[in-house]
């Protein structure tokens, strides 16, 4: 639930939303860890702890985010967070158990302004 002061209401059909990529993940294979994160540094805590994990088991990553948002944030109850955040823990340097490997990550905002694609420029071999 978004605080008043964030001006944003509950995102209808985000529960529905969230059963059928549960689903779908799931038809995939794909480990899942379902975390409901109310707040920006609840956010950044947990990314971080994942991204300390040890992935070496894993081929690839992927990450959903389901929320309010517009062109390079996304909102969380107390306030919003830059697109970057969701990257940073996840990059090579970081988390080594992933570099290399595919890092996905989709994200589904409303309010979003313009359709946003990420691109990532790779300047060194595994960076990312």
């Amino acid at each position: 639930m978004f605080e008043s002061h964030t001006g944003l209401n509950k995102r209808n059909g985000t529960d529905a939303d969230s059963a059928r990529l549960y689903v779908r993940l799931e038809n995939w294979d794909l480990m899942q860890k379902y975390i409901q994160i109310l707040k920006v540094k609840e956010v950044q805590k947990e990314l971080q702890k994942i991204g300390k994990e040890d992935h070496t088991e894993y081929s690839c990553f992927v990450c959903c985010i389901l929320s309010h948002g517009e062109q390079g944030i996304i909102y969380a109850a107390d306030g919003h967070y830059k697109t970057e955040l969701l990257f940073a823990p996840f990059r090579g340097d970081v988390c080594p158990t992933l570099a290399g490997k595919p890092k996905m990550f989709f994200i589904q905002a409303s309010k979003i302004l313009d359709c946003m694609l990420q691109i990532f420029k790779i300047s060194e071999p595994g960076e990312f």
